[in-house]
């Protein structure tokens, strides 16, 4: 039996760099790299599952992040991957390509393949089945010390929520000291905006990227600067005065719990930054060298987006060797990546398709269950309209942005960093994937909404326009109409 893991939109490039994210994850723990897991791309959305006895391992990996050294470790390699790709997006943006001959393009892109390959790893550090050890033991030192059971739900809300500013709200912060200090130069904004590429991921289009700049600059433009500079002293304000909160009811906590609660605090932060930085590295990648290799070699950029795999971009740099339409139309419809026993076996088109079919046919989800059941990442309980919300396709979810109604509730794969207009409007979360680090637990925590994470087939079942009741009491989430 397989789990569903994650999925979203992704090229045909970092749809195989997932595959980082099982392979490298290991590698922290045990010599055997080979998890048994499948990777598809059926018409351009990627979805990974991975083998239950395989996830079953990596929870009992989870006990090492109880050892202040190991974690030590892990946290130094996560700020070292984050470190690398913030270096790698500025290179991106600043490089002349022209400047390059065919080994310098493939250096530079092989030095961003490899830091994406090994930050997928990384990522998948902090996912629930390495964190929940230490949810656990938290859970249980609290209710060691605290007997009030409501009391105990409380200070863990508590002490896993970072009061520290994120790195949304840093990139905020940063835009409106670029507003204020460069507001006549408005030719730097496209500069701007693809330094931090996560705001624009799955734009692969510049008229795109240019709509979007220019929508955000007008929401700004004309603003005071005295009121920009309030905006941001609220950033820091609120900031210090959680923090005081915070020091000041926790401090006669034992250190264990300090230790662990400080842990997840910290993989909360990072897991956001490196979904951050590996978000812009993407996008620096794709529209900087991809683009400029496909316009180069004088193919279409979306054809070497959803058609060419590492070593046919390679072959196309090196003996302008290019890949067939019809395997293009191929891999466009149907991917599969089958790891088992150590061998990867890569398939596409209809093939592909009756492969992956084959081997997930007892593990998908019964599509007419009308109750889900995930992990609390927020508490709360609510009821309201269920949008689907689709983040890997850009145009849909500028769609999405316009149709979705205060009050609503999201319902996706995952969220990422450019979902925040939306979320500011909704009443509750419910994603497939992700674990008490991921991004949709920290910001509903952050607005105080409840929110569901880890359902695995929420997407699939639930349909726009439902009427559903999150429910954190019962840990569940009920379809009502």
């Amino acid at each position: 039996m397989y789990k569903f893991i994650a999925g979203q939109r992704k090229t045909i490039l970092a749809s195989y760099l997932k595959i980082g994210t099982f392979t490298n994850s290991y590698k922290y723990f045990t010599k055997k790299i080979n998890p048994d897991f499948i990777n598809l791309r059926n018409n351009l959305n990627a979805e990974y599952w991975l083998e239950e006895s395989d996830i079953k391992l990596l929870n009992k990996f989870g006990e090492e992040y109880l050892k202040k050294e190991f974690i030590g470790k892990i946290i130094k390699e996560i700020k070292r991957h984050n470190k690398t790709a913030q270096d790698l997006v500025q290179l991106l943006n600043d490089v002349n390509f022209a400047s390059l001959n065919n080994r310098g393009l493939i250096n530079l892109f092989n030095r961003i393949y490899d830091n994406l390959f090994e930050m997928m790893g990384t990522i998948f550090l902090s996912q629930d089945v390495f964190t929940k050890a230490i949810e656990e033991k938290l859970k249980v030192l609290i209710e060691n010390e605290i007997k009030n059971k409501d009391k105990r739900d409380y200070y863990f809300n508590l002490l896993i929520k970072s009061y520290n500013i994120n790195g949304i709200n840093k990139e905020k912060i940063d835009w409106y000291n670029f507003i204020i200090n460069d507001k006549a130069a408005k030719n730097k904004l496209r500069e701007y905006i693809l330094s931090n590429g996560w705001l624009v991921y799955n734009s692969f289009y510049y008229k795109e990227i240019e709509s979007y700049i220019n929508k955000r600059y007008e929401e700004i433009k004309d603003i005071s600067k005295d009121k920009i500079k309030k905006e941001i002293r609220t950033y820091y304000k609120k900031s210090k005065i959680e923090k005081e909160n915070f020091d000041k009811k926790t401090k006669y906590f034992s250190s264990e719990i300090k230790f662990l609660s400080k842990t997840l605090r910290d993989l909360s932060e990072l897991r956001l930054d490196i979904k951050i930085l590996n978000n812009s590295l993407e996008v620096a990648l794709n529209l900087k060298l991809l683009y400029y290799i496909a316009s180069k070699f004088k193919i279409n950029f979306i054809d070497l987006l959803d058609g060419y795999f590492y070593e046919n971009i390679v072959d196309l740099i090196n003996k302008n060797k290019k890949v067939s339409k019809k395997e293009i139309e191929n891999r466009k419809k149907y991917i599969s990546y089958v790891f088992v026993n150590g061998k990867l076996k890569l398939s596409t088109g209809e093939k592909a398709k009756k492969i992956a079919s084959n081997i997930l046919k007892n593990s998908l989800p019964d599509v007419n269950q009308k109750i889900l059941k995930g992990q609390i990442a927020s508490k709360g309980k609510i009821i309201g309209v269920a949008r689907i919300i689709e983040l890997g396709d850009n145009k849909q979810f500028q769609k999405d942005m316009k149709r979705f109604k205060r009050g609503e509730i999201i319902v996706t794969i995952m969220t990422q960093p450019n979902i925040m207009p939306i979320v500011a409007k909704s009443s509750g979360i419910i994603t497939d994937e992700g674990g008490i680090c991921s991004h949709a637990a920290i910001i509903s925590r952050e607005l105080k909404i409840p929110c569901i994470v880890g359902t695995e087939s929420a997407t699939k079942i639930i349909k726009d326009g439902d009427l559903v009741e999150i429910s954190t009491e019962e840990n569940v989430v009920k379809i009502l109409n």
